[in-house]
């Protein structure tokens, strides 16, 4: 399996729990929502297990993961040191974790095309999963 390929999955599992794990956190202790808690929660576990999927799993990734070299881990764009309140931070998480899951499904074409029509149907669902969690705030 190729190790850039493998890099590229890794950053963007990584950025898609991480954001989804925020909107849960928001969902769970701020708006005390127990639906859109358990649905974020099987979203990003819906993730992970597709990731189990590729080769290797998830011990392939973190093989390839190289984070000490990594050219993007200095970049802090200036809006990314501000939030305003919890409305923003669930917003810009749920579109970080977004566009993370089109990369995924993306380069999971690469592996397996049937990945990436999974990874498209999860994305269309964190859509809905957004609107509605935003509603509430």
């Amino acid at each position: 399996m190729d190790t850039k390929l493998l890099r590229v999955i890794d950053a963007n599992a990584n950025r898609v729990r991480e954001g989804m794990r925020v909107v849960e956190e928001v969902t769970r202790l701020i708006l005390d929502n127990t639906e859109l808690t358990s649905e974020w929660k099987e979203v990003r576990h819906k993730v992970t297990a597709l990731l189990a999927r590729i080769p290797g799993g998830s011990h392939a990734l973190l093989k390839e993961r190289d984070s000490d070299s990594d050219v993007g881990q200095d970049f802090y764009p200036e809006g990314e040191g501000k939030r305003t309140d919890y409305r923003e931070l669930a917003l810009v998480n749920a579109r970080r974790a977004e566009e993370g899951i089109r990369v995924l499904e993306e380069f999971a074409k690469l592996i397996e095309p049937e990945l990436g029509r999974e990874f498209k149907n999860l994305r269309f669902h964190v859509y809905s999963l957004e609107k509605r969690t935003l509603k509430l705030t």
